[in-house]
């Protein structure tokens, strides 16, 4: 579709946020047993009862610290030079004639079907990982499959939507013992849906208007608007493939 007729399926800012928080969430519970990841969720919640009066409440910081370092060191960040990708092949195809690479209708077609099977492709790994987290990845594939469809009721609830998933990702972030599943995450499934998460970004910034004084830009506007988002689309279906070994698994 071209996001200059109906926005993007993400909420501005806040919805890298939330898929950030989630998405992480899932890949370090991605290859857990569910008895086990009950126990850990059960074991992060606080027990006012059993907590020193002496004892402060864990500020955001305390819990989310551990992960933003492990974040930061484990994630593959070279790796999100690829988004730019689809940016170089518009400007080849464009240098060579090739119009055809980056005309409208292709690409809103092409949408539909690379989200099917990326909503199948996460729907099956859920299933068989007995992931609820997974399970969430899958939800937000669903909104962005909705959103191509182009549902007249989508254009605003595609938002509502992703704000929902995201604060139930947060949740599970917040109730998560980082110290004990940190060594558990699958950082490559991580890596990966930060890609995804980037190509969006960039798809958003580029539907924004924010490089329209760069020559060329009007003309090949809409143009870099569909690949960069196929191409989001398609890294959203091979992130459903990533996998890597823990820590944990390592050693």
């Amino acid at each position: 579709m071209t996001m200059g007729e109906y926005d993007l399926c993400l909420p501005r800012s806040s919805g890298f946020a939330f898929a950030s928080g989630y998405w992480i969430v899932c890949a370090s519970h991605a290859n857990e047993p569910t008895h086990a990841r009950n126990a850990t969720m059960s074991e992060s919640e606080p027990n006012p009862t059993a907590t020193d009066p002496g004892e402060s409440t864990p500020s955001a910081a305390d819990r989310f610290l551990p992960l933003l370092r492990a974040v930061r060191a484990e994630v593959s960040w070279r790796w999100l030079l690829v988004v730019l990708i689809p940016a170089v092949a518009v400007v080849l195809a464009d240098a060579c004639g090739a119009t055809w690479f980056y005309a409208k209708e292709p690409h809103e077609d092409i949408a539909v079907v690379v989200l099917v099977i990326a909503a199948a492709a996460w729907l099956g790994r859920a299933v068989r990982e007995r992931s609820a987290f997974i399970g969430l990845v899958t939800a937000q594939v669903l909104v962005f499959l909705l959103r191509e469809i182009h549902f007249g009721w989508t254009k605003n609830g595609v938002y509502v939507l992703t704000v929902i998933i995201g604060l139930v990702g947060l949740r599970m972030a917040w109730r998560t013992d980082w110290k004990v599943v940190l060594p558990r995450v699958d950082w490559r499934l991580v890596s990966a849906l930060a890609i995804t998460v980037a190509s969006y970004a960039v798809a958003l910034i580029v539907q924004r208007r924010a490089f329209k004084g760069i020559p060329g830009e009007e003309r090949l506007h809409v143009a870099f608007e569909e690949v960069l988002e196929t191409g989001a689309h398609l890294w959203f279906l091979a992130s459903a493939f990533a996998r890597g070994r823990s820590k944990a698994s390592a050693e």
